[in-house]
């Protein structure tokens, strides 16, 4: 057995900090292995929960104050149902929330809006597409629900050890922000409809991961793209890599993500309307065994970036923080 596949059987944890992150960075279990020596489970269930720093969903912030996160995960023969809420613990009185305009009516509004736009990109002001909903998330909201259903298939024995090659993984991803309203209007503007305006904007990704397990035993690079079915936010995708280190009784991992997407996308969490590069993140999670049978507890640490210019000045014009560090800590519960 090689120090890939140790590390892949000792690191299989849901992501708990992060949430609806475009590229999974967590090794998956349960897959349905061809070329399997027999190492490979084809059940596996996970149940965690843990307290963050922050909550963060795909580079916005939804709560700058403490949040508690609860997961599940069920898989057999690859496929898999996770279930993954966040719940808020202390009370941020400075939430808010992207908005989207609604399309101009005329010919007339779309070309004022274009002259105002242009008019600030002379002066050098950001300008954006959304209008910021401001609300008080209180102690006890749940602040983010998410569900997934995916399949893992997984190639081994390209390798002369036989272990891990390649896992593809197919998937459909339902999120939503349960706390907030479905049409709070924005100060200053009349929707013409509800789906106009609405801030808890149900996101339905359609999408596939892949991880590609380097011959430098626990490094791996992965890609992902997701196509939003719900609408707004549009396309999204990631590149990246992970790293996995053995350091008994401590097993650490590492990762480095670059997140993209559409203009739809984009302009829905910050407001700039072009396609390219989003945020960037960087983490990294120590996980050690506790007393207990198969009960793990881990601390976790994630650094997420705008790397645009011209969404960090739109954030900085929102007075938002570019870039962000959670921090968290768990347990979870792991039997294969």
């Amino acid at each position: 057995m090689n120090l890939t596949l140790r590390l892949t059987t000792i690191t299989a944890i849901m992501a708990a900090i992060t949430s609806a992150s475009a590229l999974e960075t967590e090794l998956q279990h349960g897959a349905f292995a061809v070329g399997d020596d027999g190492t490979a489970k084809p059940f596996w269930i996970l149940a965690g929960a843990g307290l963050q720093s922050k909550a963060i969903d795909q580079g916005w912030v939804l709560h700058d104050d403490a949040a508690s996160n609860l997961n599940a995960t069920v898989r057999y023969y690859g496929f898999g149902v996770t279930l993954a809420g966040v719940v808020a613990v202390g009370q941020d009185k400075s939430s808010s929330y992207p908005v989207r305009r609604p399309e101009p009516s005329s010919a007339a509004e779309a070309a004022s809006w274009e002259a105002q736009k242009m008019a600030n990109d002379i002066a050098g002001n950001p300008y954006s597409r959304n209008l910021y909903y401001a609300r008080e998330n209180k102690p006890g909201e749940l602040l983010q629900l998410n569900a997934k259903l995916d399949w893992v298939f997984q190639i081994n024995g390209v390798y002369g050890d036989n272990g891990p090659f390649l896992q593809i993984i197919p998937k459909v991803e339902w999120n939503t922000y349960p706390n907030q309203s479905a049409s709070p209007w924005a100060p200053g503007i009349t929707p013409r409809r509800t789906a106009d305006n609405e801030v808890k904007q149900d996101q339905t990704w359609v999408g596939v991961d892949l991880w590609w397990a380097t011959p430098i035993p626990g490094i791996e690079i992965g890609a992902s793209n997701d196509w939003n079915m719900g609408g707004i936010p549009g396309y999204r995708g990631a590149v990246g890599s992970r790293q996995f280190l053995q350091a008994a009784p401590i097993d650490w991992q590492f990762w480095q993500i670059v997140n993209f997407g559409n203009g739809e996308y984009n302009g829905y969490f910050v407001g700039q309307d072009h396609r390219g590069m989003s945020y960037s993140e960087i983490g990294g999670k120590a996980i050690v065994p506790m007393p207990f049978a198969n009960w793990w507890g881990y601390a976790k640490a994630n650094w997420t970036y705008w790397l645009d210019s011209e969404n960090r000045r739109m954030l900085d014009s929102l007075n938002r923080d570019a870039g962000d560090l959670q921090l968290g800590i768990g347990i979870e519960y792991r039997m294969q």
